[in-house]
């Protein structure tokens, strides 16, 4: 809620960017008319455009670029003060909507943050913490581990196999958080197993889990511009499917052979 807040303020407060008209014309044409009703004062070209309406930082901005520095330094200072990670954010979000301190009113939060969002977020960690205390995990694990050990002797078809595993748990586990906190344990539970670095199948999983995105909902830096109408569900659907093929690219082409050039390679050494 912070950040997303910080970054609406941000972004559009100091550019007195105007709403979209709800037509939505402007977007794939309709004419010069309808592009100049994509901003307030009906105006385009460079009297319109964020960049020419740039000002020296005021005390808003200023303010705001504070609190956000403030509450990263508490996150990544949490082995001095052992505070939990939601401390610092309650604290900065109370500080962003504090008249005199903050920069924003509970009515621009409202407007500006998208409560679908924050929804998001907290399902997919509340899903997490119920795969892993139910015995789910584990269950996945085992269930991996009857499937792919009649491959072990082939271990670039087992890769093959593992990151498409993995792509198939991302579309199912819509957060990135809750995906790792599922995926990783049993990933290297399996690769000791099967005799394959722990290290280098969690990178794997790693890798795939974070580059690809196939729906709006999994990842909170794609939630914002779609709410604004900059991205469309199928924008997203598609530009997974594309990162899907590099994926698998990049780990047998790229990621395998420079981690075993760094000393990590695929297969462990026989005991």
């Amino acid at each position: 809620l912070l950040l997303a807040a910080g970054v609406v303020y941000l972004t559009y407060r100091p550019f007195e960017v105007g709403r979209r008209t709800e037509d939505g014309q402007g977007k794939h044409g309709g004419g010069t008319d309808d592009r100049e009703r994509t901003v307030e004062d009906g105006r385009l070209g460079a009297e319109a455009s964020p960049v020419a309406s740039l000002r020296p930082q005021a005390g808003p901005e200023l303010r705001a670029t504070a609190i956000l520095l403030g509450v990263s330094a508490l996150w990544l200072s949490d082995s001095w003060h052992g505070l939990d990670p939601a401390v610092p954010a309650l604290i900065g979000a109370i500080l962003m909507i504090t008249p005199g301190i903050g920069v924003l009113t509970w009515p621009d939060v409202e407007r500006g943050v998208g409560g679908s969002m924050i929804f998001v977020i907290a399902s997919s960690l509340s899903l997490a913490h119920a795969v892993v205390g139910t015995g789910a995990a584990a269950w996945l694990g085992a269930w991996l581990v009857a499937g792919l050990s009649p491959f072990a002797g082939s271990p670039l078809l087992l890769v093959v196999l593992l990151v498409a595993v993995s792509l198939v748990a991302r579309v199912l586990l819509s957060s990135i958080v809750a995906y790792l906190t599922v995926l990783i344990p049993v990933v290297t539970a399996l690769a000791e197993a099967i005799g394959l670095n722990p290290l280098v199948c969690g990178l794997l999983v790693t890798l795939a889990g974070d580059s690809v995105v196939y729906f709006v909902a999994q990842s909170a830096s794609s939630l914002m511009p779609f709410e604004y109408g900059y991205l469309t569900a199928a924008d997203v659907l598609r530009l997974g499917v594309v990162m899907s093929v590099v994926v698998f690219v990049v780990a047998l082409g790229v990621a395998i052979p420079y981690w075993t050039l760094v000393g990590q390679p695929l297969l462990l050494p026989a005991r």
